[in-house]
């Protein structure tokens, strides 16, 4: 079981387990400090490594489509 699904859900339950009231907010604060890194990282690769703002879309839509991913599973 992933660290990320025991910290969402509680104590390591199943997602089929009765959630706790706080599930939605925890999952909420883990997108929210996800989009700040992610921004953080795209302010850095814009202004210092002169990366294009069409392949830096490309890997936020990746990172993002990952994390998703990454929640819908555990």
């Amino acid at each position: 079981m992933s660290l990320l699904h025991q910290e969402t859900t509680g104590r390591g339950h199943t997602p089929a387990e009765k959630e706790t009231p706080g599930h939605l907010d925890l999952l909420r604060d883990l997108a929210v400090s996800h989009m700040v890194e992610l921004s953080e990282i795209c302010s850095l690769a814009l202004n210092h490594l002169k990366v294009s703002e069409a392949f830096l879309n490309v890997l936020i839509h990746q990172d993002v489509k990952n994390l998703l991913k990454d929640l819908c599973e555990t």
